[in-house]
């Protein structure tokens, strides 16, 4: 595994890019450089995200906003997936993750598990907010029976399991 350490806690945001290159640059260092998406806004207000990282040995954390926005795992970027499963939930606004030719994400409060080793498209329709968990597929798979099975299903706001969890989000 890549050493972490110097990433351990960070702070990614576009309004500490030059405006004229929010995008270009957003599009390079968290497009390619961290999620291995291509990134294309929606409609023609200013583009804005911004995303708070905590890495624990086997979790990543992330947490941000966005203004609306396609962010898709072609074929050839979710090749370079990371060994993790990913768990997203959708904070406030409106977004739709498509997986395995499904949809995973149903409202606020929902969430999806998302392998990056497949292609996907998250959009987020409205200004809104997110946390994903970032998981070592190793350590899940080793308490998770038929994890495979996960993937590509959504999890309803409602779910007991992931209201707890969130909770400490």
């Amino acid at each position: 595994m890549q050493n972490i350490e110097p990433f351990r806690h960070a702070h990614i945001s576009t309004k500490t890019f030059p405006e004229k290159h929010r995008l270009s640059m957003w599009r390079e260092i968290y497009g390619r450089g961290i999620a291995n998406v291509d990134i294309e806004p929606i409609g023609d207000e200013p583009f804005h995200a911004e995303v708070m990282f905590n890495l624990l040995p086997n979790v990543g954390i992330a947490a941000g906003s966005r203004s609306p926005a396609h962010y898709r795992a072609t074929p050839e970027l979710s090749g370079r997936g990371r060994d993790v499963i990913g768990l997203s939930v959708l904070r406030s606004g409106a977004a739709s993750i498509i997986q395995f030719g499904r949809e995973l994400m149903s409202g606020v409060g929902s969430a999806s598990v998302l392998t990056p080793s497949e292609p996907s498209t998250s959009t987020m329709l409205t200004h809104g907010s997110f946390i994903t968990l970032a998981l070592s597929r190793a350590t899940i798979a080793a308490l998770v029976p038929d994890l495979s099975q996960a993937f590509g299903q959504p999890i309803p706001s409602g779910s007991a399991a992931l209201g707890l969890l969130t909770r400490y989000l």
